[in-house]
């Protein structure tokens, strides 16, 4: 998952990674983020360029944090 923030040095960072699939988002509604989150299951990595890109608030990212885990995903930052 991507931000609107330089998208080019992330899409070469998730390339890197060996990313399945890549979910940007354009602007600040994070529309694809919850897109990548609906598509995660068990084995699954979220890979985000900063832990900041998964909420604004720390709550936001808990709960990103919790959802990958009741699925049996994980985060690589």
């Amino acid at each position: 998952y991507i931000d609107c923030d330089n998208n080019d040095t992330q899409l070469s960072q998730l390339a890197k990674a060996g990313c399945a699939e890549i979910y940007a988002d354009i602007d600040e509604s994070n529309n694809e983020l919850v897109r990548a989150l609906a598509a995660t299951s068990t084995g699954d990595g979220l890979v985000v360029q900063k832990l900041a890109r998964l909420g604004k608030s720390p709550r936001e990212v808990a709960a990103v944090l919790e959802r990958l885990e009741r699925v049996g995903a994980h985060l690589i930052a």
